[in-house]
This record gives C-alpha cells, sequence and structure tokens, in this order.
C-alpha cells in the first residue's frame, strides 16, 4: 500500500492509505482539488507496510510527488487508524 500524510493550515496532519497501483500523484491532486476550502497540502508519502507485530512502518518515497516517508508517519498512521 501507498500513503499520502496532508497538513492542513493550522498543522493537522490527515493520513491518506491506498492501494499500490495508483500514482501518489492523482491521490494528490484528488485530494487538494476535492478539498480546496480544507487546502490540504502533501507534506510527506511513500508505501507502508504491516510489521510482524501489526504495526504499520513506512518508508520510501513518492516519485511524483518528490516527498519522502518521515519517520513520524508510522505513528501517525497508528494512530489514525487506532492500530495497537
Amino acid at each position: 500500500m501507498k500513503y499520502i500524510i496532508f497538513e492542513d493550515p493550522i498543522g493537522e496532519e490527515l493520513p491518506i492509505i491506498f492501494p499500490s497501483h495508483v500514482n501518489h500523484s492523482d491521490i494528490s491532486t484528488a485530494m487538494v482539488n476535492g478539498y480546496r476550502q480544507a487546502c490540504l497540502k502533501p507534506v510527506s508519502a511513500g508505501t507502508v507496510s504491516i510489521d510482524d507485530k501489526g504495526n504499520p512502518y513506512c518508508h520510501g518515497n513518492s516519485i511524483t510527488l518528490n516527498l519522502k516517508s518521515e519517520d513520524r508517519d508510522s505513528r501517525l498512521i497508528k494512530i489514525a487508524f487506532r492500530i495497537g
């Protein structure tokens, strides 16, 4: 699976997870254009895997967005999806 972390104007972060065959840029465009009033901005992106304990592990980057995964991304996804 792939993911993007978006940030709104007040600094709230929103993770979106989607299938690996979809481009990061297509999801980003849909989110930014679909939620213009929210002024979402992609801040990190990559691939998310699940480790042997069931926790998300974010790694890699997005070539189409020119963004990389960040250390905090795994924790944000874990919190957002109430994993663990």
